[in-house]
């Protein structure tokens, strides 16, 4: 059970080493991240609708595959067309698990859960201790 509990905080412990900043742009969406001590936020703005999205919460890193779980959601608009983009769809969800691939120095995110995409992304920092 102590293995257990040590192999399932260990990404989190890792993740009090992050501090950096991210950012993309696809279309009409502007992707904004900055990690500290293990707290991140992330603000999502659609440019189309001038809405934003902010999701506040704790930070994990095990490898490659980035965890983030939101305590905190705020919306610039109370009711989102929740079936009309990826802004709608990030709207109601609070856990994300992303990996982080380097190659050609060149950095790429690619979002598993809770849906699939791919995004060239800018990074500034370290996302770790290890």
């Amino acid at each position: 059970m102590g293995l257990l509990l040590i192999y399932s905080a260990s990404p989190f412990i890792n993740g009090l080493g992050c501090d950096y900043q991210q950012q993309y742009e696809r279309g009409n969406l502007s992707f904004y991240s900055s990690c500290k001590f293990g707290y991140a936020k992330n603000i999502i703005h659609n440019k189309a609708r001038g809405e934003f999205l902010t999701h506040q919460g704790i930070m994990g890193r095990h490898g490659d595959t980035m965890i983030f779980i939101a305590n905190e959601i705020t919306r610039s608009s109370a009711h989102p067309d929740i079936h009309q983009d990826v802004y709608s769809t990030m709207n109601r969800d609070f856990i994300y698990i992303t990996k982080i691939v380097n190659r050609d120095k060149k950095a790429w995110i690619v979002m598993t859960y809770p849906y699939h995409r791919i995004q060239k992304i800018k990074t500034r920092g370290r996302q770790s201790f290890w």
